[in-house]
Formats: C-alpha cells, structure tokens, sequence
C-alpha cells in the first residue's frame, strides 16, 4: 500500500434528536432529518444544519443543487443538509 491513501469510510449523517430530561419530565429540543424535495420554507425562513461541522443556517428559498457552509466552507448538496423539523 505504498503511494496510496487509505480509504475513510464516513458516513452521512440522516437526522439529530436531542431530549432534555429534568425532574422526569422530557422534551425534545431538537428534531433534525435530511432535506427532502417536499419541504417548503415559510416566509420566516428555515434553519438548515451542517452535516459536517453541525453549524445553523436560516435559508428562505432551497432553490441551490449544493450549498456553502459558511462555517466549514465545505460544498455539500442539498439534500444532505438537516432541516429543523420542531422550529416554524
């Protein structure tokens, strides 16, 4: 194997749920999944998050094939981007 690099395998990130437990009582604070070609955003926008740094970002219009981090500066298509799936 000299010359070469070895291979990473990484895998994609498909949805992110965090629950707060306090006093036995749980919520659900965050609730993200992929972007799909059904979801709209309203006119407040929707918060889009990194798959590789797990930056936000509040978009109006999912009218781009692939978008800029602009925390990582990575290029990522758009449907591998996390939609806010609790926020309106």
């Amino acid at each position: 194997m000299t010359g070469q690099t070895p291979r990473i395998n990484l895998l994609m990130i498909e949805s992110i749920k965090h629950l707060s437990i306090r006093a036995g009582v749980s919520a659900l604070t965050q609730h993200y999944e992929l972007l799909t070609h059904d979801d709209r955003p309203n006119k407040k926008g929707k918060l889009i998050k990194c798959p590789h740094c797990l930056a936000n970002e509040r978009v109006k219009s999912f009218s781009f094939p692939e978008k800029t981090c602009p925390n990582c500066m990575a290029v990522i298509p758009k449907h591998h981007w996390l939609l806010d799936q609790l926020r309106l």
